[in-house]
């Protein structure tokens, strides 16, 4: 029964504030022309979808803790003299490492475990070290002097990979800044378009050519409008962020609302000064 119910933890999805927010701000907005269960039917499948969206794992390029370059290199080198265990406990000592894995296997030798049992009963958190001490084990018991000869090559490896990774993030941190540019012009640009959209629609009704009433009269306030381009102001800029590392998505999309409030505002105060 325990089981059950921690596997049922994992499978559940928490509720995201931002798409509770914006699928009752739908709602609210639909209420005015349709029936409740019409309002209903499409504001839970809504917030469903938006939930599950915004529940998304975002892209990170943290590195995890792996077995350190040194140890590996002090490890290949020993091998070519001493056994093994020896190898291992001496390459640990000299390394002064405080990784969880490698004091798990120092400590296996300890007590007269074989290196290769060790390595391959090992406890690591990531994958990647497991997959690695499962290698060496493997070449240990075929060869000491391949296993030697495939851990120098697996460390310019990762050395290459690590470069990379530094190359990658440099250019992520630029798109990050483009992005929180074109973030702030996007909200600017779609409370524009909602402040206008009375007018545009009063230009339409008129064929083109005359208004029918005053600027004041004519940029009446459309809560339909207003809410829709404002739900896909700040939703935008919160799932764009999850394919950006260094965004903070709750952070830009409180910045998008905050752009957007204060240029309709703006506005509105312009308006009322012109008029």
């Amino acid at each position: 029964m325990v089981q059950r119910s921690d596997r049922a933890n994992r499978l559940t999805i928490p509720l995201h504030p931002l798409a509770l927010l914006l699928s009752v701000a739908l709602a609210l907005s639909l209420q005015q022309f349709y029936s409740y269960v019409f309002v209903v039917s499409v504001s839970a499948p809504y917030l469903l979808l938006l939930n599950f969206a915004l529940n998304v794992g975002k892209v990170r390029l943290s590195e995890p803790q792996e077995v350190p370059n040194s140890f590996l290199l002090t490890f290949a080198k020993n091998l070519k003299v001493l056994s093994p265990e020896e190898a291992f406990l001496k390459a640990y000592e000299l390394s002064q490492s405080k990784i969880p894995a490698l004091l798990w296997v120092v400590n296996r030798i300890r007590d007269g475990c074989p290196l290769t049992q060790a390595l391959r009963t090992a406890r690591t958190p990531f994958e990647s070290d497991a997959l690695l001490f499962r290698v060496v084990s493997d070449l240990i018991s075929f060869s000491v002097e391949e296993s030697s000869n495939r851990m120098k090559s697996y460390v310019g490896y990762r050395q290459e990979k690590r470069q990379l990774r530094a190359e990658l993030s440099v250019k992520m941190s630029v798109l990050s800044l483009r992005f929180k540019i074109l973030t702030v012009i996007s909200s600017a640009s779609l409370a524009v378009i909602a402040f206008t959209s009375p007018l545009l629609a009063s230009l339409s009704k008129a064929g083109g050519y005359t208004l029918q009433g005053s600027i004041s009269d004519v940029l009446r306030f459309d809560p339909n409008v207003f809410l829709a381009l404002l739900s896909t102001s700040v939703l935008s800029a919160y799932l764009f962020s999850k394919i950006t590392p260094s965004v903070d998505g709750r952070k830009l999309a409180i910045i998008s609302l905050v752009v957007f409030l204060c240029t309709d505002l703006l506005l509105v105060l312009i308006i009322k000064w012109r008029v």
